[in-house]
């Protein structure tokens, strides 16, 4: 994950940093593991909702893709369960980087329903709504990403079919100058 792509975690974290108990009561991640004691040592307990996130963003990148798949489906139970604003953002951040979870569009879904809470803070929405853009510019970025291997997979077919042609081109002009010796030859 990008340094970059955590300024707006660290912004919105910051500016709430005074809030670490408002997601006390969210699942902790490591929870649902068969080996809960090697999860407590890799998972620090959090002082702010900064920290909290960025653990989180440090444990998800240290999972492999079969243990991705296993965490985004407790994620979705977990929010089933318990729907608040960190538990939505660590979908979102899964969503996000891990392609076995799903795609960013699917992270944009999550976060409508802050976008569309007139209730909620300011901040919250803000973040969200930034939130929403990156995705976007993602997808933007994939999509230009999937254009442009398809361009080159074109050009390369096409340099392919070019050599060929100009093998076949030298085969024709070494034939013709062959004929040409000969005919020299049979001259002299």
């Amino acid at each position: 994950m990008r340094a970059s792509s955590l300024l707006p975690i660290a912004f919105f974290c910051v500016v709430l940093g005074g809030c670490s108990g408002l997601f006390a009561s969210a699942t902790r991640y490591g929870d649902h593991l068969q080996d809960k004691s090697a999860a407590k040592a890799v998972i620090k307990s959090p002082d702010t909702v900064l920290d909290e996130l960025l653990t989180y963003s440090n444990y998800f990148n240290g999972l492999t893709a079969t243990e991705r798949t296993n965490e985004c489906k407790h994620l979705l139970q977990t929010l089933e369960v318990e729907d608040n604003l960190f538990n939505r953002m660590r979908i979102v951040l899964a969503l996000s980087v891990a392609p076995e979870c799903g795609r960013p569009a699917e992270a944009v879904e999550f976060l409508k329903p802050i976008l569309g809470d007139e209730t909620g803070d300011l901040l919250s929405i803000w973040f969200a709504d930034y939130q929403v853009a990156l995705l976007e510019r993602m997808q933007h970025q994939e999509e230009l990403l999937r254009t442009l291997k398809a361009d080159l997979k074109s050009a390369t077919t096409r340099r392919l079919e070019l050599e060929r042609k100009l093998e076949a081109l030298k085969s024709i002009e070494k034939s013709i100058n062959e004929r040409k010796g000969i005919n020299e030859v049979d001259r002299k």
